[in-house]
């Protein structure tokens, strides 16, 4: 890991597989303040959902609720890929096999 000033590491496996791992303190607080922009919402639809229940208006709030969950998720997505180093765990697995086989035929 070389980028020591990103807030992130991404480790990307496959194509739409990948892992995000906070980077200290500033990882974690920026973690923690996306995780936060979720609670309004959470406690919207917790209203919702205990006052409109079976009413006619239900189905649009939970429509909305979702709609607001995959934007949030997708704002989230975007925000940390453009901030957080990216490793190719093939191409470092790679490199790895490559360094122990040329130790190996040093040694």
């Amino acid at each position: 890991m070389t980028r020591r000033d990103k807030p992130f590491v991404v480790f990307r496996r496959a194509s739409g597989m990948f892992t995000i791992v906070p980077r200290g303190f500033a990882g974690w607080a920026q973690l923690g303040v996306w995780l936060a922009l979720l609670i309004p919402l959470a406690i919207w639809f917790a209203e919702h959902f205990a006052l409109r229940y079976g009413g006619p208006d239900f189905a649009s709030g939970v429509g909305l609720f979702l709609f607001a969950l995959i934007g949030w998720v997708v704002c989230f997505l975007w925000w940390v890929f453009s901030r957080a180093e990216q490793i190719d765990m093939g191409v470092w697995l790679r490199d790895q096999q490559r360094k122990q086989r040329k130790k190996q035929r040093e040694d």
